[in-house]
């Protein structure tokens, strides 16, 4: 959550892209999100992550998750631009 340290939590449940490069939202994920499995996100994914959010958000900005996706996925967020700040929970699954 914004304003919050990032917490660890079991990644049991919750799978990491296919070779393919496609992600699955299980349910584990909505629960730790705290949504409907229809209102998860996956913002991003590649070899060995993949991000969710709640869709349509709006909130705090959740500048810890634009640091922690950007340094693993190499993109960068611009927290000047309204379209790139990701804004409330955010669940970042890596490979260990």
């Amino acid at each position: 959550m914004p304003n919050e340290l990032p917490q660890v939590v079991t990644a049991e449940g919750i799978p990491l892209p296919l070779t393919t490069g496609y992600a699955h939202v299980s349910i584990e994920v909505a629960a730790i999100l705290g949504c409907a499995q229809n209102l998860v996100d996956i913002l991003d994914s590649g070899d060995g992550y993949v991000a969710y959010s709640i869709f349509d958000y709006e909130g705090a900005a959740n500048h810890s998750a634009m640091s922690a996706l950007a340094a693993i996925s190499a993109h960068s967020y611009d927290v000047e631009d309204d379209d790139q700040v990701l804004q409330g929970p955010v669940l970042l699954v890596t490979a260990s």
